[in-house]
């Protein structure tokens, strides 16, 4: 079986993601360099709008993590840390030793498995890459 050439597939989720983020950002830079002028503009009532309300969610929150148990050993930042960490190490863990990664629809390859160039497409069996003389 010859590998064929592979692509590489970015996901839309990631690109939308990642152009709110950068709005986001951008709003914020702006409102700091307003903040300095004293201007009410419409960045810094939609800063004000959307901040005020999560601050003082967030400070409800914390009122109420202060009363578990468990608040005197660990802050929130530090839990929040600790189980999204623990979480992307787990799921990298699973993924780096999963033996046959292309293979969860009932055995059958999916579209892009089948164009993958680490799997035959006649047996569906794993092609190592090829090596280089180097």
């Amino acid at each position: 079986c010859t590998p064929l050439p592979g692509r590489i597939f970015v996901d839309s989720k990631v690109k939308t993601m990642q152009a709110v983020l950068t709005i986001f950002l951008a709003m914020l830079g702006l409102v700091a360099a307003q903040k300095s002028k004293e201007d009410s503009s419409f960045i810094s009532k939609v800063y004000n709008a959307i901040s005020i309300p999560v601050g003082e969610a967030m400070e409800a929150f914390q009122a109420k993590y202060a009363t578990l148990p468990f608040a005197e050993s660990i802050s929130f930042p530090v839990l929040v840390v600790s189980v999204v960490s623990g979480a992307i190490a787990l799921w990298l863990i699973t993924k780096l030793l999963d033996p046959r990664p292309y293979l969860y629809n009932s055995g059958k390859l999916g579209n892009l498995e089948k164009k993958s160039v680490f799997v035959c497409p006649k047996s569906g069996e794993y092609v190592p890459p090829k090596k280089t003389a180097a």
